[in-house]
């Protein structure tokens, strides 16, 4: 997993990019599948893929979202809780 403050700098400063750039070539070394948190840009979005990062997750594709937002998002239910969430899935 890359963090935030590595994938964070690498939009625009070229030690970032290098320093990501290893780790996400060491990361396909060891045959591990590579996921970067906390890409918020474009700039960050784009470098990832060339370098062949697998997956990723941040404010450019998703905000944070509050649970009961999420569950109406998922569900189509303003009113679901997480409890009869997971009695519905038990079903």
């Amino acid at each position: 997993i890359m963090a935030g403050s590595c994938v964070e700098e690498a939009g625009h400063d070229h030690e970032a990019r290098a320093v990501c750039g290893a780790a996400i070539a060491l990361g396909h070394a060891f045959g591990l599948r590579i996921v970067a948190e906390g890409i918020e840009t474009e700039a960050q979005a784009q470098f990832l893929v060339a370098e062949q990062c697998h997956e990723g997750q941040g404010h450019l594709f998703c905000p944070a979202t509050p649970l009961a937002a999420l569950l109406d998002k998922i569900l189509g239910n303003a009113n679901a809780s997480p409890a009869s969430v997971q009695r519905a899935s038990l079903r």
